[in-house]
């Protein structure tokens, strides 16, 4: 894991610790000036922006950077005809894991060149290289190249034996509630969600892992009491905002059909950290009227109350 070699703060990345390192150079929110490494002129940038992932040369546009790139070029002969091929570092040595070996100048030299060396046991895939192993289905003895063996961890004789394989290892499960075998549904095949078989063994994991506290949108608890002044500033909120959510616009009469009750509301500074002090908690300045959706959206601090108020 990379680190500061001042501090020795560690980071997941190279980014995080060249901005950690900002720190011990002074004010890390300034810019600093920099020598564009293709065309020599100087340029001014944010020091997390660029010295990061181990960076050397900095430039000041894309431009010079492509222009830049262009000349870390190597050289090789064609194996075939021996004229000049030109390759990039990132793909001269190696693509994923092969390793290149052997260059040419265009396709029909690579082809020239396998058909004459890649016969009988110089082929990669010359069949003594292989080794026996059984179909992962239905027990068949199949012949596999070495080369894959470090590659896959299942092997078939055919796709309708991978296909069978898949869809019965994706398709039971045990319930984390009762410890029931249960068929799987595709959602839960993905591995994202708590294995339940019914509703009522999810209804039962709620109760346990889901009340209270233990619930992520946890609050702190609903207080019931709004103090004796609540009804009346409520009435007045309501006045004052025309009857109306102040974010989406929905009437009293929209939300009755929508909702089958009243517009909700909403305190911006929840009640509870009042410590009981009610009649500031409903002061006409900390309350807005909303819908009921939009209301959720508040509590969730999706949708910033204060700032409506504010306009």
């Amino acid at each position: 894991m990379p680190e500061c070699e001042i501090c020795g703060y560690e980071s997941e990345t190279e980014h995080g610790v060249a901005t950690h390192k900002a720190v011990h150079d002074g004010d890390g929110s300034k810019k600093r000036t920099y020598q564009c490494e293709q065309c020599g002129d100087t340029f001014e940038d944010y020091p997390s922006r660029r010295e990061g992932r181990g960076r050397e040369n900095f430039f000041c546009s894309r431009n010079c950077k492509d222009e830049y790139a262009r000349k870390e070029k190597l050289y090789f002969e064609c194996e075939v005809c021996g004229d000049e091929v030109v390759r990039h570092p990132s793909t001269a040595q190696a693509m994923g894991d092969y390793d290149i070996q052997n260059h040419f100048c265009s396709k029909q030299c690579e082809s020239v060149y396998k058909t004459e060396e890649w016969v009988g046991e110089k082929h990669p895939r010359w069949k003594d290289n292989t080794v026996e192993k059984s179909c992962d289905e239905c027990g068949v003895a199949i012949e596999v190249n070495k080369y894959y063996l470090d590659k896959q961890n299942n092997f078939f004789c055919s796709h309708s034996c991978h296909t069978e394989y898949q869809l019965v290892y994706d398709r039971y499960g045990e319930c984390e509630w009762c410890g029931d075998e249960f068929e799987l549904q595709p959602r839960q095949r993905r591995g994202l969600n708590t294995l339940l078989c019914s509703d009522e063994c999810s209804r039962s994991w709620m109760s346990k892992n889901r009340s209270g506290e233990e619930n992520p949108m946890w609050r702190g608890g609903k207080e019931k009491y709004y103090g004796a002044n609540w009804l009346q500033s409520r009435r007045k909120v309501l006045e004052r905002d025309d009857k109306e959510c102040q974010f989406c616009g929905k009437t009293r009469e929209e939300h009755y059909e929508s909702y089958g009750q009243d517009l909700d509301v909403h305190h911006i500074k929840p009640i509870r950290e009042f410590d009981g002090d009610y009649e500031t908690a409903n002061k006409q300045s900390n309350l807005i009227t909303l819908c009921r959706s939009c209301h959720t959206e508040a509590e969730h601090h999706d949708l910033d109350a204060a700032e409506l108020l504010s306009d």
